[in-house]
């Protein structure tokens, strides 16, 4: 009775089955969608493996209205000198990794809750470069687009703190604007 029952089961429900997996799926991606939120805060594992790779190290003080010390992490084998700004109360809200000849590889902001503001990877000369995402300190983003070597190109997409799409923007090859959309 039992092999009998999940014979009809597999026969007879399988297209079912697949359907209430498929209409779920899209109803999930359409509710991360509209929300638009993305918790993305700075890793301390990540951090941590920064410093242990370091062979020297050094803290100094940085006075502007952001950030109060800048610690600096030297990795001579990679030829990496990554550089942390923390406020007042110890948050990291800047990390800058670069080459020994200053070129930046990697640049990212951060919120004092630790929620990413920015993050930006970077050509060979040291210029934005790749997607990046902007995002409020809520975790909803701000805005979307592609860097080329240091100037927006292409589609950028704009939304308010609630997640809703307000402008699109097209920029030439030479970051000029060349067209905005507002929604």
């Amino acid at each position: 009775m039992k092999a009998a029952f999940y014979f009809y089961i597999k026969k007879h429900m399988k297209p079912y089955i697949s359907l209430i997996l498929i209409l779920l799926t899209i109803a999930s991606c359409q509710t991360q969608q509209k929300a638009g939120k993305e918790s993305i805060t700075l890793s301390k594992a990540w951090i941590d493996s920064i410093i242990q790779k370091s062979d020297t190290s050094w803290t100094k003080p940085y006075r502007n209205n952001t950030f109060v010390t800048a610690a600096y992490y030297v990795n001579r084998k990679d030829s990496n000198v990554t550089q942390l700004f923390k406020d007042s109360l110890g948050n990291i809200r800047q990390v800058i990794i670069a080459k020994y000849d200053r070129i930046r590889l990697f640049f990212g902001e951060y919120y004092a809750n630790g929620q990413l503001m920015n993050a930006y990877t970077m050509d060979s000369l040291g210029k934005f470069n790749g997607f990046t995402k902007q995002y409020f300190e809520s975790g909803i983003v701000k805005s979307s687009g592609n860097y080329v070597h240091g100037f927006r190109n292409g589609k950028w997409n704009n939304y308010d703190q609630l997640g809703k799409l307000t402008s699109i923007e097209i920029y030439d090859e030479n970051g000029q604007l060349i067209k905005q959309e507002k929604q």
